[in-house]
Formats: C-alpha cells, structure tokens, sequence
C-alpha cells in the first residue's frame, strides 16, 4: 500500500459498482411493472426524479460507505454494527411503505434519513406515485450531503493509517 501511487479513496467506491447494475436492473423492472400495472408515467417526473433520485441515492450511501470502511479497517468488529445497521435503515426508511403513512408530525423526521427523498423521487419517476414536497427532498439533500463530507473527511484523515494498520 505504500510502495505503489494508488489512490485509495477507489476501493470503497469500487464496492459501490456491482450496486449500481443491481439498481439499473432493479429501475427496468420497476418501470415495466409501474406501466404494466396501468400506472402512466409523467415525462416531466421521469427527467426530474430519476436524475436527482439517482444522485441523491448515492450521496446517501457514498458518506456512510465512506465513513464506515475507514472505520472497520481501524476497528475490525465495527463491521458487525454495519448488518444492524442496514436492518434499521430497512425500516426507517420508506422502502415497503409510502410516506403518507407516516404521520405528519413525523415526516419532517422522517426525510432526515436522505434514503426517504430518494426513494421518493425514485418511486415518482418509475412507478407514478406523488412526487416528495420539495422541502422534504431538499432536506434529504443537506444531510446526504453532510454525510459524504464526514464520510469523505474521516476517510482522508484515516487513509495515512491503513498501511500499518493492513
């Protein structure tokens, strides 16, 4: 690791790849079913949601994949917190349920996870649901975005360790 000029920042991100093919055929097969199911697609919230759904989707997991791998190097059983972790963000975010079932008082809560605004805007472009009241999305966005930042920070403070810690 330190003989060779390799930037290190791409094997995190390297992880993130095989996701990425998983979700564009994920995306495909929401779409056919959202339009075999009767539901008509807005061109408006296709080139909307999809777009900033997509990056919003990876500024929210880049930050914590960030975070956290420089974590587990350091600190090797940090890894067991990651699968109770992602069990939590399963049901903290809207992926089974919309967000009208969340009661209003919680809402604003409830896209503090940036997760929720991405799936807002995913769901608006590829299966006609309503679109996330803007607030909301901005919202996901400030914290996803605070979230890469500390990700991307911690990372590059923590980089420097790896070789003796590896």
């Amino acid at each position: 690791l330190t003989k060779v000029a390799f930037p290190r920042l791409v094997a995190p991100t390297a992880a993130l790849l095989p996701e990425f093919v998983d979700l564009a055929v994920a995306a495909v097969l929401a779409t056919i079913v959202g339009l075999a199911s009767g539901g008509g697609m807005s061109a408006t919230d296709l080139l909307i949601g999809l777009p900033l759904g997509l990056v919003l989707l990876v500024a929210s997991v880049a930050g914590p994949v960030l975070l956290l791998s420089a974590t587990v190097v350091k600190y090797r059983d940090a890894s067991a917190l990651v699968s109770f972790g992602l069990q939590f963000l399963l049901f903290a975010s809207p992926v089974a349920y919309p967000p009208e079932f969340v009661p209003e008082a919680w809402r604003t809560a409830l896209y503090l996870n940036p997760l929720a605004g991405a799936l807002g805007l995913l769901r608006a472009a590829l299966v006609d649901t309503p679109m996330p009241p803007a607030t909301s999305v901005l919202l996901s966005f400030a914290v996803a975005t605070v979230l890469l930042l500390v990700g991307l920070l911690h990372f590059r403070r923590s980089e420097r360790e790896f070789a003796d810690i590896i």
